[in-house]
C-alpha cells in the first residue's frame, strides 16, 4: 500500500537515514538506501548535463548577432 511505503519512508528519513527513497522496481515498492543503488549518481549526472546544455545556450544567445 502506497501510505504504509510513505509512512516507512519518512520513519526513515526521521531517524537519520537520509538517503532513504522508494524503490518501486520492486513488487509492491519498498524503502531502500538511493546511495547504494546508485540514484544520486544519476541525478547528478542529469544535473550536470542540464547546466552545461543551458550554460552553451545563453552562451550562444550572447554571442548572436544584434537583431536590426
Amino acid at each position: 500500500d502506497f501510505t504504509e511505503l510513505v509512512s516507512k519512508l519518512r520513519a526513515a528519513i526521521y531517524n537519520g537515514i537520509s538517503s532513504s527513497g522508494l524503490d518501486l522496481y520492486h513488487l509492491g515498492g519498498r524503502v531502500s538506501n538511493m546511495r547504494e543503488l546508485g540514484v544520486f549518481k544519476r541525478a547528478i549526472v542529469s544535473s550536470t548535463s542540464e547546466a552545461t546544455e543551458m550554460l552553451l545556450r545563453v552562451d550562444s544567445i550572447i554571442r548572436a548577432k544584434p537583431r536590426t
